[in-house]
């Protein structure tokens, strides 16, 4: 018997009780039945009340019910619209339960876009990731990541040195540096293996244009699929909010295709990086 079925059978007892309370008081009356009428008519009038007010609750618990599910329906129709799978607060806990999540879509990639501070963590954890999408699927993969003379990194590295979230001795220019050499590694290894001059790895570099970390990839099937995790400095990208995202289709006005439209206007408008060499402010 289901919980809607267990109430009703407490209500029609209820009911029951209720009725038998007025067929003793009939009784009762009449001078049919002795002292024990009053004892069972007590009884009943105990049980038809509180089964009672426990039908009335669960009446108002399930009307309670019907309105939080058609709330959830109506969020989550709204989440497929705007294209969310779902929203992450401590994205590190994510990495730890499901890690092959990321560099599986890595993996299968055939189109890579990047826009970090720097990617230092990201670059470290997915690498091998990316080497292989490049290698297996041919991949291409652009990066923008902060130009390390920038006012804006300056800035992210005084917050976060303030409330200890980095040392003195954690140079975040460093860090640019080691993601560069990074991927200019991966590069070179891949055209090497591949025998040809064709650069898989694409990095520029911003000033003030960044707005938020996003990694958007298109999968050799066509799946489109992204991490977007909201910058609030001095907290490291780990500690803040994340929306895991996807595009079922390109036209759709949803965060992917929203992430997508800025990342290629920023792409545009900066200048392209000379192989080992980081362009000055403008």
């Amino acid at each position: 018997m289901n919980i809607d079925g267990i109430f009703r059978f407490i209500g029609a007892l209820g009911a029951l009780g209720s009725i038998g309370s007025l067929i003793f008081t009939i009784l009762e009356k009449d001078n049919l039945v002795q002292n024990i009428t009053g004892i069972l008519l007590m009884l009943f009038l105990a049980f038809g009340i509180v089964f009672g007010f426990v039908f009335v609750l669960f009446l108002i618990n399930k009307n309670r019910s019907l309105v939080l599910q058609k709330e959830n329906e109506v969020l989550t129709s709204r989440n497929e619209m705007a294209g969310i799978i779902r929203l992450i607060q401590q994205r590190r806990d994510i990495v730890k339960k499901n890690p092959e999540n990321m560099s599986d879509k890595l993996q299968n990639a055939r189109r890579i876009k990047i826009f970090l501070t720097t990617g230092l963590g990201f670059f470290e954890t997915n690498y091998r990731a990316i080497q292989q999408a490049i290698h297996d699927n041919e991949a291409e993969a652009q990066v923008i990541i902060a130009n390390k003379e920038s006012e804006f990194l300056e800035a992210v590295a005084q917050m976060e040195t303030k409330v200890n979230k980095r040392t003195k001795n954690m140079i975040i220019q460093n860090e640019i540096d080691e993601v560069k050499n990074k991927l200019v590694e991966i590069n070179d290894i891949i055209k090497k293996e591949k025998n040809t001059g064709k650069e898989y790895i694409k990095i520029k570099y911003f000033n003030t244009e960044f707005r938020l970390s996003m990694i958007l990839i298109e999968s050799k099937n066509g799946e489109r699929w992204g991490w977007v995790t909201l910058t609030l400095p001095p907290l490291k990208a780990v500690d803040t909010f994340s929306f895991e995202i996807e595009s079922k289709n390109q036209k759709d006005d949803n965060i992917y295709n929203q992430c997508n439209t800025h990342f290629d206007a920023v792409w545009e408008r900066l200048k392209t990086e000379v192989k080992n060499v980081f362009y000055k402010k403008l």
